[in-house]
């Protein structure tokens, strides 16, 4: 048996410069289609390990973190993302 949730919170992460200012500037949230899409941005050290370029078709790529990114994301950074998406987290 197959059962999936479908996620009402999408994160986006994006890169910053070296000296940029942080703080809830960096922080841009919207709602659209019944989601929440969050963008933040950090530090491009974060970006060294656990991404996978997926295609999204010819043109565009995505970056996309492993299981293992995510769960150690979720304890990293526990006000980006939902507690309650770690049991099926740590499920796959």
């Amino acid at each position: 048996m197959i059962t999936a949730i479908t996620p009402r919170k999408v994160v986006v992460a994006s890169m910053r410069e070296a000296g940029q200012a942080t703080g809830e500037r960096g922080h841009h949230l919207w709602h659209a289609a019944g989601l929440d899409f969050r963008y933040v941005t950090v530090v491009p050290k974060r970006f060294d390990f656990g991404i996978e370029q997926v295609w999204l078709d010819e043109r565009f790529r995505v970056p996309v973190t492993d299981r293992e990114r995510t769960v150690l994301d979720l304890f990293a950074l526990p006000d980006r993302c939902w507690l309650s998406c770690l049991p099926l987290t740590l499920r796959l």
